[in-house]
C-alpha cells in the first residue's frame, strides 16, 4: 500500500492490541493473537478493523473515516481511547464516542 498512487497510500497507521508475546508474534504465532487491529486509511476514506486469533484472521469490518483522521487533518493531534468491555471494544476519539467503531470482543487476554 505504499505506492504513491495506491488508494491506501499517504498518511495512515495501525494499532494492534495483543495477547501473548505480541512483540515476537512471528516466533510465537500459536500463542499470540491480535485481539484488535485498527487501521485508518485516510486516502481510501475508511477504517479497517479486524482481529487475528492464533494466526487466523477474522472478517474485516470497514467504516467511514471520522473527520479527525481525514487526510487534511494528518498534522493535527488527536486522543484515542479504547475500552474493552465484557462483549465489545468501544472507541472514543477526541472525547466523542464512535458507535460505528464498536467491535465485538474476540479472544481473551
Amino acid at each position: 500500500f505504499n505506492g504513491k498512487d495506491h488508494a491506501n497510500a499517504g498518511w495512515g497507521w495501525y494499532l494492534n492490541m495483543w495477547s501473548g508475546d505480541g512483540r515476537h508474534w512471528v516466533e510465537h504465532a500459536a500463542d499470540t493473537s491480535r485481539l484488535l487491529h485498527l487501521n485508518p486509511r485516510p486516502r481510501g476514506g475508511n477504517i479497517a478493523m479486524n482481529h487475528c486469533l492464533k494466526g487466523a484472521w477474522g472478517p474485516q469490518k470497514d467504516m467511514p473515516i471520522p473527520a479527525p483522521w481525514k487526510l487534511e487533518n494528518a498534522g493535527k493531534p488527536f486522543v484515542l481511547e479504547l475500552e474493552l468491555g465484557p462483549k465489545q471494544w468501544s472507541v472514543r476519539l477526541n472525547g466523542k464516542l464512535q458507535p460505528g467503531m464498536s467491535y465485538d470482543r474476540k479472544g481473551d487476554f
